[in-house]
């Protein structure tokens, strides 16, 4: 009589299932740590942008706040537009205002946008805020600061996230 090695059917089946549970579980915590990390990025433009847009309202006080790419110091080599308010760059669309500067992400399941304002101007003094649709609210609550009592701060029914 030989003695066969190997594993059987049913060994086979139990470790794909076992895996199978394991990517269930894991699946979902990953996409929503790529929708942060892409919520980062468009938060990481949106603070650049607002310190350049002070640093050239500081350098001349006289003027308006700047709402172009090209009245700033910085430069976004692939915007789709440096002399125009709204211009696009990489996955999201940027408008700069006299008050604020958004960053919006419109396209696939997730939608978000983040406000940047000038200190001073509509009682928010420089504060970056963050709304989003109802199955992404979870990405602004995540990246708001809390509060003494466990909850996010709250301004014009937008996150206030800095």
């Amino acid at each position: 009589m030989r003695n066969h090695s190997g594993f059987t059917l049913i060994e086979m089946l139990a470790v794909v299932l076992i895996i199978g549970m394991l990517v269930s579980v894991a699946l979902p915590q990953y996409k929503r740590s790529v929708v942060r990390a892409e919520a980062m990025e468009a938060l990481s433009n949106v603070k650049t942008l607002q310190d350049s847009a002070l640093r050239a309202k500081a350098a001349n006080p006289n003027r308006t706040a700047p709402t172009t790419l090209n009245q700033l110091d910085i430069d976004f080599f692939d915007a789709s537009s440096k002399d125009s308010s709204t211009f696009s760059f990489g996955r999201y669309n940027y408008s700069m205002g006299t008050d604020a500067i958004t960053v919006q992400k419109t396209a696939g399941s997730n939608t978000y946008s983040f406000k940047a304002y000038y200190p001073n101007l509509n009682g928010i003094g420089g504060q970056i805020t963050c709304s989003a649709d109802a199955k992404t609210t979870w990405l602004c609550e995540s990246m708001c600061l809390e509060t003494a009592s466990g909850g996010c701060t709250m301004k014009n029914g937008e996150y206030v996230i800095n």
